[in-house]
Protein backbone atom coordinates (compact mmCIF):
# COMPACT_ATOMS: atom_id res chain seq x y z
CA UNK A 1 0.00 0.00 0.00
CA UNK A 2 2.99 2.52 0.74
CA UNK A 3 4.50 2.31 -2.81
CA UNK A 4 0.74 2.85 -3.96
CA UNK A 5 0.55 6.20 -2.22
CA UNK A 6 3.99 6.88 -1.50
CA UNK A 7 3.33 9.90 0.74
CA UNK A 8 5.71 12.95 0.69
CA UNK A 9 7.33 14.39 3.74
CA UNK A 10 4.96 17.36 3.63
CA UNK A 11 2.58 15.55 3.59
CA UNK A 12 2.75 13.31 6.97
CA UNK A 13 4.03 16.49 8.64
CA UNK A 14 -0.14 18.12 7.94
CA UNK A 15 -1.27 14.12 8.67
CA UNK A 16 0.53 14.95 11.92
CA UNK A 17 -1.69 18.08 12.62
CA UNK A 18 -4.80 16.81 11.28
CA UNK A 19 -4.23 13.55 13.91
CA UNK A 20 -3.89 16.48 16.64
CA UNK A 21 -6.70 18.37 15.47
CA UNK A 22 -9.41 15.81 15.23
CA UNK A 23 -8.03 14.24 18.18
CA UNK A 24 -10.56 13.23 20.68
CA UNK A 25 -11.40 16.63 23.44
CA UNK A 26 -9.57 14.96 26.27
CA UNK A 27 -6.97 13.30 25.41
CA UNK A 28 -4.46 16.51 25.88
CA UNK A 29 -5.75 16.52 29.62
CA UNK A 30 -5.43 12.60 30.05
CA UNK A 31 -2.05 12.54 28.81
CA UNK A 32 -1.28 16.16 30.73
CA UNK A 33 -2.19 14.33 34.07
CA UNK A 34 -0.36 11.34 33.61
CA UNK A 35 2.75 13.30 33.13
CA UNK A 36 1.86 15.66 36.06
CA UNK A 37 1.94 12.39 38.34
CA UNK A 38 5.57 11.76 36.74
CA UNK A 39 3.87 8.81 35.16
CA UNK A 40 5.61 8.30 31.59
CA UNK A 41 3.14 8.02 28.21
CA UNK A 42 4.11 7.10 25.53
CA UNK A 43 2.89 6.34 21.85
CA UNK A 44 2.98 2.32 20.32
CA UNK A 45 1.54 3.11 16.54
CA UNK A 46 1.68 1.11 13.72
CA UNK A 47 1.38 4.87 11.90
CA UNK A 48 4.17 6.19 10.24
CA UNK A 49 6.76 9.17 11.37
CA UNK A 50 6.52 11.96 11.39
CA UNK A 51 2.67 12.24 11.68
CA UNK A 52 2.77 9.87 14.63
CA UNK A 53 5.77 12.23 16.35
CA UNK A 54 4.34 15.59 15.14
CA UNK A 55 0.64 13.90 17.19
CA UNK A 56 2.80 13.17 20.06
CA UNK A 57 4.75 16.02 20.35
CA UNK A 58 1.66 18.19 20.45
CA UNK A 59 0.63 16.22 23.27
CA UNK A 60 3.68 16.92 25.18
CA UNK A 61 4.72 13.25 24.91
CA UNK A 62 8.81 13.44 24.24
CA UNK A 63 9.78 11.61 20.54
CA UNK A 64 11.97 9.16 22.78
CA UNK A 65 8.88 7.81 23.66
CA UNK A 66 7.28 7.17 20.19
CA UNK A 67 7.73 4.10 18.62
CA UNK A 68 5.98 3.68 14.83
CA UNK A 69 7.07 3.43 11.63
CA UNK A 70 9.94 5.54 9.94
CA UNK A 71 9.62 6.33 6.60
CA UNK A 72 12.67 7.45 4.63
CA UNK A 73 12.82 10.49 2.03
CA UNK A 74 15.12 11.77 -0.78
CA UNK A 75 16.20 15.47 -0.48
CA UNK A 76 12.86 16.46 -1.95
CA UNK A 77 11.52 15.35 0.78
CA UNK A 78 9.53 12.25 -1.49
CA UNK A 79 8.91 9.07 -0.21
CA UNK A 80 11.81 6.60 -1.04
CA UNK A 81 10.77 3.32 1.62
CA UNK A 82 9.55 2.38 4.95
CA UNK A 83 10.80 0.35 7.71
CA UNK A 84 9.78 -2.98 6.75
CA UNK A 85 11.48 -4.45 9.83
CA UNK A 86 9.64 -1.73 12.59
CA UNK A 87 8.13 -3.94 15.26
CA UNK A 88 4.48 -2.41 14.42
CA UNK A 89 4.65 -3.71 10.98
CA UNK A 90 4.26 -7.34 12.34
CA UNK A 91 1.39 -9.07 13.81
CA UNK A 92 2.37 -8.94 17.70
CA UNK A 93 5.08 -5.98 17.13
CA UNK A 94 3.34 -4.00 19.94
CA UNK A 95 3.30 -6.72 22.60
CA UNK A 96 7.51 -6.69 21.87
CA UNK A 97 7.58 -2.94 22.51
CA UNK A 98 6.10 -3.56 25.70
CA UNK A 99 7.99 -6.07 26.44
CA UNK A 100 10.66 -4.12 26.72
CA UNK A 101 9.19 -1.34 28.27
CA UNK A 102 8.01 -3.41 31.03
CA UNK A 103 12.05 -3.45 31.78
CA UNK A 104 11.72 -0.01 32.07
CA UNK A 105 8.14 0.25 34.04
CA UNK A 106 6.93 -2.23 36.66
CA UNK A 107 3.48 -1.24 35.47
CA UNK A 108 1.70 -0.63 32.85
CA UNK A 109 -1.28 0.54 31.81
CA UNK A 110 -2.25 0.59 27.86
CA UNK A 111 -5.00 2.30 25.95
CA UNK A 112 -5.39 0.67 22.46
CA UNK A 113 -7.92 0.86 19.67
CA UNK A 114 -7.59 -2.45 17.65
CA UNK A 115 -6.97 -5.99 17.25
CA UNK A 116 -3.25 -5.24 17.27
CA UNK A 117 -3.54 -3.40 21.09
CA UNK A 118 -5.84 -6.69 21.72
CA UNK A 119 -2.25 -9.30 21.59
CA UNK A 120 -0.65 -6.84 23.91
CA UNK A 121 -3.30 -7.04 26.62
CA UNK A 122 -1.88 -10.02 29.06
CA UNK A 123 1.63 -8.32 29.05
CA UNK A 124 0.56 -5.29 30.98
CA UNK A 125 -1.04 -4.76 34.46
CA UNK A 126 -4.37 -2.83 33.11
CA UNK A 127 -5.68 -2.83 28.88
CA UNK A 128 -8.36 -0.14 28.02
CA UNK A 129 -9.72 -0.79 24.98
CA UNK A 130 -11.04 2.17 23.71
CA UNK A 131 -13.85 2.79 21.19
CA UNK A 132 -13.87 6.65 20.34
CA UNK A 133 -16.25 9.05 20.49
CA UNK A 134 -16.59 12.74 19.09
CA UNK A 135 -18.88 15.26 20.33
Amino acid sequence: RMNLVKPTLHQLVLLGQQYFENRIADAASVVEAFLSAGKSVYVVSAGLNPAVKIFAALLGIPEQNVYAVDVSFDENGKYLDFDHNAPTTASGGKRKIIDELSKVHPRIIFVGDGMNDVEASDVVDRFVGFGGHRF
